[in-house]
């Protein structure tokens, strides 16, 4: 039997090409997820989505996110009335959702756990900061807390996008992340003598002597 010529060899590779590619395709459609998300299962699986006019939780869990559980994220903002179980992709910090506030914890903390992330004793106290500037105590909280619940209320009422704060809060995670190392590390003071109360003016002196003050 004559063996076909090139023009038809051509042919049913084309034809298997395109055979192959159509099966493909057929297959990823349906692996679609319904909730209006019109992507693949590994594409929606990046969605993370929480409620609009984002404060300290819901600025810092982005942080988190990206640095340490998924760093291809894409964040989305909804109204708080929305049911996050008609949602496609991971939901944060909203009535129902995924990740939300557990006992004494906050959403940022509840995230650390469930990513075995607790072995970071820096995230830990950011964890700590975090849940007394989003949820002040009864009583007292941490004095880096009020600092942050004053720089993201700040936030919140001089720029309205949402996705421009994750942008102008990062760097400000990073360096509050950057302050907690420095925290944990530093050796406990030895038991002994109280120190003696300085003078204003003293602290101030002792304060310029120090670079890293």
């Amino acid at each position: 039997m004559d063996r076909p010529g090139r023009g038809a060899r051509l042919l049913c590779r084309w034809t298997a090409n395109w055979s192959g590619r159509r099966a493909r395709s057929l297959r990823t459609r349906t692996q679609r997820i319904p909730g209006g998300c019109g992507s693949t299962r590994a594409r929606c699986l990046v969605r993370w989505i929480t409620r609009r006019n984002i404060h300290v939780d819901r600025t810092s869990c982005p942080w988190l996110i990206r640095k340490f559980i998924d760093p291809q994220a894409e964040f989305f903002f909804v109204d708080t009335s929305t049911d996050p179980t008609t949602l496609d992709g991971h939901t944060f910090d909203m009535r129902g959702a995924e990740y939300g506030h557990e006992g004494d914890l906050c959403t940022f903390q509840v995230m650390l756990e469930r990513h075995g992330l607790t072995n970071d004793a820096a995230l830990l106290e950011m964890g700590r900061i975090i849940r007394d500037a989003d949820v002040p105590p009864s009583r007292t909280r941490r004095q880096e807390a009020g600092g942050l619940d004053a720089l993201i209320r700040g936030f919140q009422l001089s720029i309205p996008d949402d996705h421009e704060k994750l942008v102008l809060t990062r760097p400000l995670y990073d360096a509050l992340y950057a302050y907690c190392q420095g925290k944990v590390s530093e050796a406990r003071p030895r038991p002994g003598a109280p120190r003696p109360r300085l003078r204003y003016i003293q602290r101030v002196n002792t304060h310029l002597e120090h670079d890293e003050g």
